[in-house]
């Protein structure tokens, strides 16, 4: 969002005679010539602002952090007044990339747009730092206020659009993005990121449309590449998605996004040999990954001890435990590593003896650390017909009683369990929910979405005209949301961990498929295997519920 050199190719007026021509061998690029002069120039005067600026910029370039930080802080000591050399000090911190950071860049950019309010380059990277601080409508204000500066510029112009996209104002993003391109029609990153803005909108010929224009000016663009995939993947043209990722691994063969991207549109095709080769790829098994087993697993694993492994997703866990008894088939003996989130109820599961004493991998020839998303890959999952019903947990841990009781008294029959958020962004506007859930004709709404509040709760209310319970206490723990979703007469949600146990004790399931759907949810079908007994109500690109909403009700009033 900014440029990578000090000072924005400016090192100001300089000083005359040698100064000039170090300013001059340093645009150059040459580098060590231009640092010849600035150190003959500070033989003669050691104070002298414009070669310590330029000593700082010529470190900055070279990637040395700490002496472009030392000299510019020199030169703020002789010159205080000095903005660009305030800036420059901010563009060093923000490097780290973090918040702590970005605040401290963000008083040094301040400071330089004090002292210089015309320079552009303070406005760009002020905004750049409060969006790594998630201030996302302060960095708006900052954008645009450098716009005004340069009108029309399409770097500013694309920051500007990308603060209005974490907004959530995705139409007027996309009217920027449209603005970017149509000034500077090879800037790959706007058509990038105009093709995701669209996508966002549903508008997917729109976005493969862009995706194209960017690599027309850059063919060799493996991002753009990997990114077209990604939206032929949600339109469904499988094939076509898998050529792009190939055509993004011929420049980049080891381009780790595409390599595991791949998976999806292979295990959507039932390539699942193949799909689960590239789903080893997936980028959050990385840390663990160097001491996993990940070759296929033998047929007859007596005496050999497997260490499963979390990869901090509790849904995803409860989704990959349903290999376990396959595991105990071939006489495995199997523990769990700790920091599942679901240890307990995992503890519950036949064939699981315990937890390993520590998170060390095991060093032993019969012992095996094995990640629980790699074991469809090491087990040989060929077909849907290899593939386990969901793993079976007993809502009997302590407390199940009295949630139990507490679960009855909430109200008459049918209790039906909602959920409408999966942890992100969106989901299921409210307004239209509640009608639809009115189709049930009389019971009692449990409102199982965590961190929503009593407005929420009104909402459901007034839109269903059924009473309307607050259990979302209760889904910060597993065993307790198990107990929970046990006892539910119907339970409509979103894919998450409530879905999830509710599988894990035989229910059935409402289920509402946010669009793009995940990877087990893929296609268009109202009946996933990997979630048995439940009926698939999916939104339509753009994230469009009408037509799902319609269909649920249409189930519920069936079954009242």
């Amino acid at each position: 969002m900014s440029d990578d050199q000090p000072g924005g190719g400016n090192l100001g007026n300089g000083a005359g005679g040698p100064m000039v021509q170090a300013i001059a061998l340093l645009k150059e690029g040459r580098l060590d010539e231009s640092k010849a002069v600035c150190e003959r120039v500070l033989d003669g005067n050691g104070d002298h602002v414009d070669a310590i600026y330029a000593m700082g910029w010529i470190a900055f370039s070279q990637r040395d952090q700490e002496t472009a930080l030392a000299r510019f802080r020199r030169v703020i000591e002789l010159n205080p007044a000095h903005a660009r050399a305030h800036n420059n000090i901010g563009m060093i911190l923000m490097k780290a990339g973090d918040a702590a950071g970005a605040a401290a860049a963000a008083a040094y950019f301040e400071s330089a747009i004090t002292l210089e309010p015309p320079l552009r380059e303070a406005h760009a990277n002020l905004g750049t730092a409060l969006m790594i601080q998630a201030k996302f409508g302060a960095a708006r204000e900052v954008f645009q206020n450098a716009l005004d500066l340069v009108p029309d510029d399409p770097s500013v112009l694309t920051n500007l659009a990308t603060a209005k996209m974490r907004l959530g104002e995705v139409d007027q993003a996309i009217a920027d993005y449209q603005t970017v391109v149509s000034l500077d029609p090879e800037f790959a990153e706007a058509h990038n990121n105009l093709a995701h803005a669209l996508r966002l909108k549903g508008r997917m010929a729109d976005a493969v449309e862009s995706l194209e224009r960017g690599l027309a000016a850059r063919p060799d663009s493996v991002e753009l590449l990997t990114n077209l995939g990604v939206t032929h993947y949600q339109m469904g043209t499988y094939e076509t998605a898998l050529a792009d990722y190939e055509r993004a691994l011929v420049i980049m063969p080891d381009q780790g996004r595409a390599l595991f991207l791949k998976a999806f549109p292979l295990l959507a095709l039932e390539r699942f040999e193949e799909g689960w080769a590239a789903y080893l790829e997936r980028p959050g098994v990385a840390a663990l990954a160097a001491g996993l087993h990940r070759e296929p697993l033998a047929p007859d694993l007596t005496g050999t001890t497997i260490a499963l492994r979390s990869e901090g997703n509790p849904s995803d866990d409860l989704n990959f435990l349903r290999f376990v008894p396959e595991l105990s088939r071939r006489g495995a003996s199997i523990v769990m590593r700790p920091g599942s989130k679901v240890e307990p109820l995992a503890l519950t599961i036949d064939g699981i003896g315990g937890i390993a004493a520590g998170d060390e991998a095991g060093e032993g020839p019969g012992e095996l650390d094995v990640a629980l998303g790699d074991l469809p890959y090491l087990l040989g999952m060929k077909t849907f017909g290899d593939l386990p019903p969901p793993v079976r947990i007993r809502p009997d841990g302590p407390g199940a009683d009295v949630l139990a009781a507490r679960l009855k008294a909430a109200g008459p029959a049918p209790l039906m369990g909602v959920t409408w958020q999966d942890g992100g962004p969106g989901g299921l506007p409210l307004a239209d929910l509640g009608p639809a859930l009115a189709a049930a004709g009389g019971g009692t709404i449990i409102m199982l979405q965590p961190g929503v509040g009593s407005d929420a709760a009104g909402k459901l209310a007034e839109g269903s005209g059924l009473p309307v319970v607050d259990f979302s206490d209760v889904m910060e723990d597993a065993a307790g949301a198990l107990t929970v979703v046990s006892g539910l007469d119907v339970y409509v949600t979103v894919p998450n961990i409530g879905l999830d146990l509710r599988q894990a004790t035989g229910g059935a399931a409402e289920v509402m498929v946010p669009w793009p759907p995940d990877f087990r949810l893929a296609g268009t079908n109202d009946a996933s295997p990997w979630l048995p007994r439940c009926r698939l109500h999916r939104a339509a690109p753009g994230a469009d519920w009408q037509g799902a909403l319609l269909t649920l009700s249409h189930a519920l009033a069936a079954g009242a």
